[in-house]
C-alpha cells in the first residue's frame, strides 16, 4: 500500500488513540477496537507502536491503581490488544518484551517466595489468551532473540504463570486456556512456516530451551488426566495435545537427531551466557534420555485408562497422541514402546470403526517396522508380556469381565505385534503361556445332564444344518466356561489362540499341551486350545498344506486312540455302575471330552477342506459309532459332524457322503457282524449310516439283510446284542417306509391318481367289492357273530387253495424288493414277539408297527402276515402295561389297513379286552392333570385307547349291542373332574362314534344334559326310552356333551 493512503488514516487513529488516553473507559476502548477491525492489515502493522502505545499507557496505570475495581476496563484492553496481535508481527524485541511484563502484571503479584494469581476469573482469562497471541504470532520475526538460553527465564516466567492456571484454577476454560499458553511457547503456529534451516535450528532450539521444564509440565498434565476430577473431556484432550508437542520437541527422535547436529549446536551457543543461566539449561544427553523415558512410563500408563473412556473423542485423542509418539519416538523411548502400544491394541476392536481401523492400520505398519528394524524394542515387549502373563490369574479370579476383556485384548495385541518373532519364543514362554491360558478354557460342567437319552426321530437327519445357542458359530455345542461366559471375554481367548496358530512355534506348542492332555484336570481345555490354533495354522504364512496335513495326522492319531476315543459317557453302563470310584465329574468330563473330540474332527474337516477326503477312510467310521450314543449332546455333536465333512469335502449332502463312502463301510460292517463279540457296535454304525442316507443306500441293505437276519439268530439267546440287532432292523424299517412310502403316498396323492375308473373293468370290480362288503355286514349280527369269526378263522387256508385270487394276468405279481426285505424283518421278528423278556417284546412290536405300512402296499405279502401275527399279537394283549399300550397301537394300524379282514377277529378277540380296559382305568384316571398323572401307565394306557378305539370301530361297522356297551363305558370320561387331556381324547372317541350312528349318540347324549326324560314313540310297537336315572352327572359333563351334540 501506497505511503500517501496509509497516511490517509492517520488522523482518524490519532482520533481514535486520543480518546482512549482522555477518555480511560471501557467505550472508548472498545470503539478503537471497533476501528482498528476495519484497517487494513499493512496500515495497522505501521501504526503498531502508535496504536499500542496509549494501550499499553493505560493498562500500567490500571495496574498501579488496582485491577480489582477496573477488571471491565482491563479485559477490554487485553481483548483490543489481542485483536491486534492475531494481525500483527512484531520488529521490535524490546516492545514485545515490556508487552509480555505489562501483560503479565495484570494477574499477577510478587511474593518473596514468588508470585500469586490476582484478578477474576475473566481478567485472568483474557491477561492468558493474551500472553498466547504474543508467544504464537507477535513473535514471529522475533524467534531467534526469543528462543536464546538468556531468555530461558522469561520462558520459565510464562511455563510458571500456565503451570499455576491449570494446577490452581478449577474453570475448565481457564485450565484450557493456560495448556494453550504452553503450547503457544514451544509450538507456536509460524513454526511450519519456516524454511527448512530455520525450522531446523528453532526446534533445535526449542528443546534446549524446554528439556528443562518437561518434569513439571508433565506433572501438571498427569494431574489433569488422572487426579483432577472435575477436569471434562476436552481439558484433558487440550492437555494431551499440549503435552504430545512438548515431547515431539524434546525427546523425539528428529529433537535427538538435531541435538546431535554441530552446525546447531555451534548456532545456538554462539553467545556465551552466565554461569546461573547455564544452570537453568538442561542438557539432554543419554543418561536424561533414560530417565526421562523412565520416568514418563508413569503418565504413559494412565493412556490406557483413557483408552478405555466412554467417550470416543478422547479415546480417539489418546490414541492420535500414542501413535504419534509411538511413530516420532520409536528410538529415544523404547522404554515406553510397551506401555505406549496398550492404547492402540486396546482399541482394535473399538466399536468406532475410525477408531479400529487407525488402530489396526498402526499395528500392522508397526509391526512391519519392527520386522525390518533390528531394535530392543521386541525384547521389551516380550518381557512386558510375560510380566502380564503372570497377572492373568489374579485377573481371572479377581477382576470383572471389563478388566478381563481388556488384559486379552492387550495379550493378543501384544502377540500380534510379536508376530514376526512368535515362532521363536523359547520353550519357558511358551509353557508359561499355555499354563496362563489353561484356567481360562476351564469349562462349567454344573449344568450337564448325565442322563440325556437320544432321542433318534427328533433329529432331521435330511433337513438344513441345525442350528445350536452357541457363543462362536464354529463350535458344535454350547460351552459355559467356570470363571467367565461372556462372548467378548471368549472371542478375546479364541483371538489369542488363533494368534499362536498362525504365527507361533505350533510344534513346541502342540507338544507341550498333548502333555497337558493326559491330565483329566486340563484334558478338555487342551482339546479347545488345539481345535482354535488349527484355525490360525490354516491362515499361516509359515505353514504348508502338508505341515497341516502332518499336523492333522498327529492329533488324529491322539484322539480316535481307543483309550481317548471310547469313553465312558453313559451311567447305565454296567462297567461304570459296578466301579464304585467313578464320578459323577468324571463321567461328565468324559461327556464333554467325547463331544470336544467330534469338534476337534469338525475343525480338521474344516480347515483341510477337499484335502480331508484322504482321512475319511479313518473317520468317517468313529463318527458313526457315536451317532447313536446314548447320550444326546454326544449324538448331536456327531450329526453337527457329519454335516461339516459334507460341507467341507465338498458333499452335496451328509447322504451323498455316505453313499459315496459306503462301500467300505459296508464291507468293514459285514466283516464285523460276523464276529459280533469283538465289535458290538457294528449295528449301531450301519444305523447311523442309514439315518444319515437316502434311497441309494437300498441296493447295500438287500444285499446284506441275510447277514444280518443270520447274525442275530446266532445269538438270539444275547439280550443285549439281540436288543441291538433289533434296532438295526427297526432302522432299516423305517427308512424303508421313509424312502418308498412317502414317494407312494405322493405318487397317490397327485392329480393323475385320481379315484375315478378308469375303464368299465375297474367299475365292475368296486361294483363286486361293494356287494360282498354288504353281504358280510348283513351276515354280522348278534346271533352269529361266533360262527362267523370261527368261519374266518379256520377258512382261510382253505379258501387260499381252493379258491386262489382271480388277476388280470396268469403270472404272479413280482413282489417289489423293498417289500421282500420287509417281509424277511417280519417274519423273523414275528418269531421273537413271546420273547421272556419285554425289552425284546416290545422292540418287536415296534418293527411290525413300523413294518406294516409298507408291507400293506402289496396286498398279497400283507393279509397272509396279518394272520399269521394276530394271534400272537392278541395275547400280547395281557401282557405288560407298556407293551399292551403299544399293542393297542399296532391294532389299531391293521384295522386301518386291512380293515374287513380284520373285522369280525377285532370284535371276538379285542374288543373284550378293550373293554375290560376301560372298566379298569376310571378309579385310576381321575383329578387334574398333573406331571405324575401324565406319566403314569393307566393315563398313558386309557388315553391312547380312547384316541384310536373310535377310528378302530368306525372302521369295523360296530354292531349296536357293542355300540351301545362302549358308549355307556366311555361316558364318564367326558366329566370335568377327568385330567383335561382324557376329556379332550374322549370329545374326539365319541365323535367318531357319531359317525357311525349319530341319531343314538343324539339321544344319549341328550339324556346326559337333561336326565329323567322320557321319549315315548306315537307307534305303540315301538318301546319308550326311559332315561329317568342319568348315564352320567349331567353337571359336570355339560361342557363337553354341549359341543357333541352340535356334531349329532
Amino acid at each position: 500500500m501506497a505511503a500517501k493512503e496509509c497516511d490517509s488514516y492517520f488522523d482518524d487513529i490519532k482520533k481514535k488513540c486520543c480518546s482512549v488516553i482522555t477518555a480511560q473507559n471501557n467505550k472508548s476502548v472498545e470503539e478503537l477496537q471497533q476501528f482498528l477491525a476495519t484497517l487494513p492489515s499493512l496500515v495497522l502493522f505501521d501504526y503498531r507502536q502508535y496504536i499500542l502505545f496509549p494501550l499499553r499507557q493505560l493498562l500500567i496505570c490500571v495496574n498501579k491503581a488496582g485491577v480489582g475495581s477496573n477488571s471491565d476496563l482491563v479485559i477490554a484492553i487485553l481483548n483490543c490488544i489481542n485483536s491486534i496481535l492475531h494481525k500483527v508481527a512484531f520488529l521490535e524485541w524490546q516492545v514485545f518484551q515490556d508487552l509480555v511484563h505489562v501483560t503479565n502484571r495484570c494477574i499477577t503479584k510478587i511474593t518473596p517466595g514468588g508470585f500469586d494469581l490476582v484478578g477474576s476469573e475473566d481478567v485472568t482469562c483474557a491477561t492468558v489468551k493474551t500472553l498466547s497471541s504474543l508467544f504464537n504470532h507477535a513473535s514471529k520475526n522475533l524467534w531467534r532473540e526469543l528462543f536464546c538460553l538468556k531468555n530461558i527465564p522469561l520462558l520459565g516466567q510464562m511455563v510458571t504463570l500456565s503451570l499455576t492456571v491449570t494446577n490452581k484454577e478449577k474453570s475448565k476454560r481457564l485450565v484450557e486456556a493456560g495448556y494453550v499458553l504452553l503450547t503457544s511457547l514451544y509450538n507456536p503456529a509460524y513454526l511450519s512456516s519456516l524454511d527448512g534451516k530455520d525450522k531446523d535450528l528453532m526446534e533445535f532450539s526449542i528443546g534446549e530451551m524446554f528439556a528443562g521444564f518437561v518434569p513439571g509440565i508433565a506433572t501438571a498434565v498427569f494431574k489433569t488426566i488422572s487426579v483432577n476430577p472435575k477436569a471434562g473431556i476436552s481439558t484433558k484432550r487440550v492437555a494431551l495435545k499440549s503435552f504430545n508437542e512438548l515431547l515431539q520437541k524434546t525427546v523425539s527422535d528428529r529433537s535427538v537427531l538435531l541435538k546431535n547436529t554441530e552446525d546447531l549446536k555451534r548456532s545456538f551457543n554462539s553467545q556465551s551466557e552466565s554461569t546461573v543461566i547455564m544452570k537453568l539449561h538442561q542438557d539432554r544427553d543419554d543418561k536424561w534420555l533414560d530417565a526421562m523415558g523412565t520416568n514418563l512410563n508413569l503418565i504413559f500408563s494412565h493412556f490406557i485408562v483413557l483408552a478405555n473412556s466412554d467417550n470416543s473423542q478422547l479415546r480417539k485423542c489418546v490414541l492420535d497422541v500414542s501413535i504419534d509418539l509411538l511413530k516420532s519416538c520409536f528410538t529415544s523411548l523404547e522404554a515406553s514402546t510397551a506401555i505406549l502400544l496398550q492404547v492402540p491394541i486396546s482399541l482394535l476392536h473399538d466399536e468406532y470403526s475410525d477408531i479400529q481401523r487407525q488402530s489396526s492400520e498402526f499395528i500392522e505398519q508397526y509391526t512391519s517396522d519392527l520386522e525390518l528394524k533390528m531394535t530392543p524394542s521386541s525384547a521389551r515387549i516380550l518381557n512386558t508380556t510375560d510380566e502380564l502373563l503372570t497377572k492373568l490369574p489374579k485377573v481371572l479370579l479377581k477382576a470383572g469381565d471389563t478388566e478381563k476383556i481388556r488384559v486379552l485384548n492387550l495379550l493378543a495385541g501384544y502377540l500380534q505385534v510379536l508376530r514376526p518373532k512368535l515362532d521363536l519364543l523359547s520353550d519357558a514362554f511358551c509353557a508359561n503361556l499355555i499354563k496362563a491360558l489353561l484356567p481360562w478354557f476351564e469349562l462349567d460342567l454344573s449344568g450337564l445332564h448325565v442322563i440325556e437319552d437320544t432321542n433318534i426321530s427328533a433329529i432331521d437327519y435330511e433337513g438344513s444344518t441345525p442350528e445350536y445357542r452357541v457363543h462362536m458359530k464354529h463350535w458344535l455345542f454350547e460351552k459355559s466356561f467356570l470363571n467367565h461366559n461372556s462372548s467378548a471375554i471368549t472371542k478375546a481367548l479364541i483371538r489369542i489362540c488363533y494368534l499362536l496358530g498362525k504365527n507361533g512355534n505350533v510344534i513346541n506348542m502342540f507338544e507341550l499341551l498333548l502333555e497337558k492332555y493326559d491330565h483329566q484336570r486340563t484334558c478338555c481345555q487342551t482339546v479347545i486350545i488345539m481345535n482354535e490354533m488349527l484355525y490360525g495354522i490354516k491362515d499361516s504364512k509359515l505353514s504348508s498344506v502338508d505341515h497341516l496335513e502332518m499336523i492333522v495326522s498327529d492329533l488324529m492319531e491322539v484322539y480316535l486312540k481307543a483309550d481317548n476315543w471310547n469313553l465312558v459317557c453313559s451311567a447305565n453302563n454296567s462297567s461304570t455302575l459296578s466301579d464304585n470310584t467313578f464320578s459323577m465329574k468324571a463321567l461328565k468330563t468324559n461327556i464333554t471330552l467325547v463331544c470336544l473330540h467330534l469338534e476337534a474332527v469338525s475343525t480338521m474337516a474344516q480347515t483341510m477342506g477337499n484335502s480331508f477326503r484322504s482321512k475319511l477312510i479313518v473317520t468317517l467310521y468313529p463318527i458313526l459309532e457315536k451317532v447313536l450314543n446314548s447320550h444326546n449332546l454326544v449324538s448331536t455333536c456327531a450329526v453337527k459332524t457329519l454335516m461339516s465333512f459334507a460341507e467341507s469335502c465338498s458333499y452335496i449332502s451328509v447322504a451323498d457322503l455316505i453313499n459315496q463312502n459306503a462301500d467300505y463301510l459296508m464291507s468293514n460292517i459285514s466283516i464285523q457282524l460276523l464276529q459280533i463279540a469283538d465289535f458290538p457296535q457294528s449295528p449301531a454304525v450301519l444305523q447311523a449310516m442309514l439315518l444319515n442316507s437316502d434311497v441309494e443306500t437300498f441296493t447295500f441293505i438287500s444285499d446284506t439283510i441275510e447277514e444280518i437276519i443270520t447274525a442275530m439268530d446266532e445269538h438270539w439267546d444275547d439280550v443285549e446284542l439281540l436288543l441291538k440287532f433289533l434296532g438295526l432292523l427297526l432302522t432299516i424299517t423305517q427308512c424303508i417306509k421313509r424312502w418308498f412310502i412317502t414317494n407312494a403316498l405322493a405318487v397317490e396323492s397327485s392329480p393323475s391318481h385320481s379315484s375315478a375308473p378308469s375303464s368299465t373293468q375297474d367299475v365292475v370290480k368296486n361294483v363286486l367289492k361293494l356287494r360282498d362288503d354288504l353281504l358280510a355286514s348283513m351276515n354280522f349280527d348278534d346271533d352269529n357273530d361266533d360262527a362267523g369269526v370261527e368261519n374266518v378263522d379256520s377258512g382261510y387256508d382253505e379258501a387260499d387253495s381252493s379258491n386262489p385270487p382271480v388277476t388280470d394276468e396268469d403270472e404272479t405279481p413280482v413282489v417289489p424288493a423293498h417289500v421282500n426285505v420287509i417281509l424277511v424283518i417280519l417274519n423273523r421278528c414275528s418269531n421273537l414277539i413271546s420273547s421272556k423278556s419285554p425289552q425284546v417284546r416290545r422292540r418287536v412290536l415296534d418293527i411290525i408297527f413300523e413294518g406294516v405300512k409298507v408291507l400293506a402296499t402289496h396286498q398279497d405279502s400283507f393279509l397272509p402276515f396279518v394272520h399269521q401275527i394276530w394271534d400272537p399279537l392278541v395275547e400280547r394283549l395281557s401282557d405288560e402295561m407298556p407293551i399292551v399300550i403299544r399293542s393297542f397301537q399296532l391294532v389299531h394300524n391293521l384295522s386301518t389297513l386291512a380293515k374287513d379282514f380284520v373285522c369280525k377277529r377285532f370284535m371276538k378277540k379285542v374288543f373284550p379286552k378293550l373293554l375290560y380296559y376301560i372298566d379298569a382305568q376310571p378309579r385310576a384316571v381321575v383329578g387334574p392333570s398333573t406331571v405324575s398323572l401324565r406319566q403314569s401307565l393307566s393315563f398313558k394306557l386309557l388315553k391312547q385307547l380312547l384316541t384310536v378305539l373310535g377310528k378302530i370301530l368306525v372302521e369295523c361297522s360296530v354292531p349296536l349291542k357293542q355300540y351301545r356297551e362302549v358308549c355307556y363305558k366311555c361316558l364318564p370320561f367326558l366329566s370335568s373332574d377327568r385330567p383335561r387331556e382324557i376329556q379332550d381324547a374322549a370329545v374326539e372317541f365319541f365323535k367318531d362314534l357319531i359317525k357311525i350312528n349319530p341319531d343314538f349318540m343324539w339321544i344319549t347324549l341328550q339324556s346326559v344334559r337333561s336326565p329323567g326324560q322320557v321319549f315315548k314313540a306315537d307307534n305303540p310297537a315301538f318301546l319308550s326310552l326311559d332315561f329317568s336315572t342319568s348315564l352320567a352327572s349331567n353337571t359336570m359333563c355339560a361342557k363337553n356333551v354341549n359341543s357333541l351334540l352340535q356334531f349329532c
